[in-house]
């Protein structure tokens, strides 16, 4: 779905002067897609992730240390006190329930409630603390903003944010980054793009009556048909016995504007903060995906396509891999691994790293299900949800900045979980590029509304 944070906010019944996005215009305008778990929430939880409430926090902390602030503190004391008095001394019965009495204590508890006023005025003035709302995703990140995130941790200034400058910006823990930085906890990013979008890569299934059926690797589905659904395993399984073929069409000879950006901005943020930086290309996960498939199929035509997968995976991961060596040239990285089927050594350190805390996951929910509700896609979900912590399993840096698509939230959220208190997640996920026709993320539009470098 197609939203704006201006949207969002008059949906949920929000002026945008009441929150921390007031006055972004530009943000607040931007078009982007993605699925609907937004909620406005109340910021007190989320406060310290906006720069102007930090301030605030600090003049707050002046504040209460005033003269003024201790003469208002007396004298509510001093009121509390007298009505406490009161109170006990009506109970003992040492005093009689007169009407002077009950005046008195009428006078003492609106002279509280003036006193309390004048507190709240004080630091209001002084501070400009209040309340207000925020947008949160998926119960999992914030909606931010660039210029913000830049306050909080300066130290990111020095990128080329590109896009980033004028887009929502969805951040999870970044009220904590400040602190690591300045003690100088090592820090690692992680991040990078998915490696074939729909229409890119289509799925030949022949049958021995001659016929065929022609999938897109991307949805699952029928080549054509965009909906987000998975038929192609169920239709192997189905036709397992007459299928004789299964095979590749790889369309894909150039990078998305998009993908080219998921390299680079790890890459910008590693730089900007003296960081190491690791991108995962997911050519494994997706041999993953095409083995759980054809699973069902003759062990030649299993192999087979097998085969002519890994091939095209091997085009297509070099495409990748050109264009990040291009970048670590320009960006130069104090550090840069990349995972890929080629990278023999970072892909044991990987699964071996991981075990563990995929046992730990699948305890603590009991089962699989929480992967991924798609059969078929168990493992390479699964590669998926574990990426973010790369940097943990390979170079034990538990402090580690996701650097992704907003689409990748869940993975975000579930890697967390997985890991508990040995590693801390900093998320900075971004919505995607729009398609030329301005209605849909790029990577779900047809080759033909993509934007590539050529």
């Amino acid at each position: 779905m197609l939203f704006t944070i201006s949207q969002l906010l008059a949906r949920y019944g929000v002026d945008a002067e009441d929150t921390p996005y007031a006055g972004r215009d530009e943000v607040n305008s931007c078009v982007f897609d993605a699925p609907d778990f937004f909620k406005a929430v109340d910021i007190e939880k989320y406060r310290m992730n906006f720069a102007a409430s930090r301030r605030s926090e600090a003049e707050m902390e002046a504040v209460v240390t005033s003269d003024a602030h201790a003469a208002l503190m007396s004298r509510l004391d001093a009121v509390k006190g007298r009505l406490r008095e009161l109170s006990v001394s009506a109970a003992r019965g040492s005093v009689s329930k007169s009407p002077e009495l009950a005046g008195e204590i009428r006078r003492l508890r609106a002279e509280r409630t003036l006193i309390m006023a004048e507190i709240e005025r004080l630091i209001a003035s002084n501070t400009g603390i209040r309340g207000g709302t925020v947008l949160i995703y998926k119960d999992t990140v914030l909606c931010n903003y660039l210029d913000n995130m830049e306050r909080i941790a300066p130290e990111i200034c020095g990128m080329d944010p590109g896009r980033l400058a004028s887009i929502p910006i969805f951040t999870r823990s970044f009220d904590r980054l400040p602190a690591k930085l300045k003690e100088g906890e090592p820090i690692a990013v992680e991040g990078g793009p998915c490696i074939l979008g729909t229409g890119e890569m289509l799925i030949h299934v022949a049958r021995r009556d001659g016929s065929s059926s022609v999938f897109d690797f991307n949805t699952g589905n029928y080549s054509g048909d965009l909906r987000d659904e998975d038929a192609v395993g169920p239709y192997i399984r189905e036709y397992a016995d007459e299928i004789v073929e299964i095979r590749f069409e790889n369309r894909k000879d150039a990078l998305m504007l998009q993908e080219y950006e998921a390299l680079r901005l790890p890459m910008e943020f590693a730089r900007s903060l003296g960081a190491p930086v690791i991108i995962p290309l997911p050519d494994v996960a997706y041999m993953k995906y095409i083995d759980a498939i054809a699973s069902s199929a003759a062990p030649d035509v299993r192999e087979s396509a097998r085969r002519d997968f890994a091939a095209e995976m091997r085009l297509v991961s070099k495409l990748f891999l050109d264009a990040i060596q291009g970048l670590e040239r320009r960006l130069s990285p104090p550090r840069l691994e990349v995972l890929h089927a080629g990278n023999a050594s970072a892909l044991e350190a990987f699964y071996s790293g991981r075990k563990k805390y995929y046992d730990r996951f699948i305890s603590l929910n009991q089962g699989l299900a929480p992967i991924t509700r798609y059969a078929d896609m168990i493992e390479s979900a699964t590669d998926y949800i574990f990426y973010p912590a790369l940097p943990f399993y390979l170079w034990g840096i538990g402090n580690i900045i996701q650097v992704d698509s907003i689409s990748e939230t869940d993975s975000l959220r579930k890697c967390a979980k997985a890991h508990g208190a040995d590693i801390t997640l900093f998320g900075v996920l971004y919505p995607e590029m729009l398609d030329k026709t301005g209605s849909r993320a790029t990577s779900m539009a047809p080759a033909s509304d993509k934007e590539y470098l050529r």
